[in-house]
């Protein structure tokens, strides 16, 4: 199976340094992340949840990695794969 991934640079929402927003096509995910400070936000595009998501800084309660609400997406399961 053949993944599109368009992807734009961005700056980062964290640290404000170059950041890149990957659209997972097939998978209807978007990843934006920044090798600066590790941020790391996985969307889903279908509903508009978060699957995953790191930021250095923030506390557990603000980021977090696969909520209840994010396991809904159907897409949630692609999400884990290693970064490029």
């Amino acid at each position: 199976m053949t993944v599109t991934v368009n992807f734009i640079q961005i700056y980062c929402p964290n640290c404000g340094q170059t950041a890149e927003r990957h659209f997972l096509e097939k998978e209807y995910l978007t990843r934006t992340q920044c090798a600066h400070c590790d941020y790391l936000m996985i969307t889903c595009d279908r509903t508009g949840k978060v699957v995953e998501a790191y930021a250095p800084g923030y506390g557990v309660n603000v980021c977090y990695g696969r909520s209840a609400e994010a396991r809904s997406c159907p897409q949630a399961a692609s999400a884990s794969r290693p970064r490029e």
